[in-house]
């Protein structure tokens, strides 16, 4: 995880686009690597843990940081003040 907010339980995990094979882009424009595979299963096993643990887990991707920079932050911060 990237960043944790002990206080609301909250995992923020800002996932780059190609490392993270964000499905906005990988299978649609741009054709999966040999490297996703790993990848999408990695962060699915994460994502698990975390929930189990009782965490919240919000994710945050590279092109709505670099697309929509200001929609993307104002919805990570509602997100987080909304957590239980």
């Amino acid at each position: 995880m990237d960043f944790y907010i002990p206080g609301k339980k909250v995992a923020v995990e800002v996932n780059g686009d190609f490392w993270h094979a964000n499905p906005e882009i990988y299978g649609k424009t741009k054709p999966m690597h040999r490297y996703h595979a790993r990848a999408i299963a990695k962060d699915k096993l994460k994502l698990a843990k975390l929930k189990e643990a009782g965490i919240e887990v919000v994710v945050v991707w590279e092109k709505d940081l670099s697309e929509r920079k200001d929609e993307t932050l104002k919805q990570l911060i509602s997100d987080i003040v909304l957590a239980a």
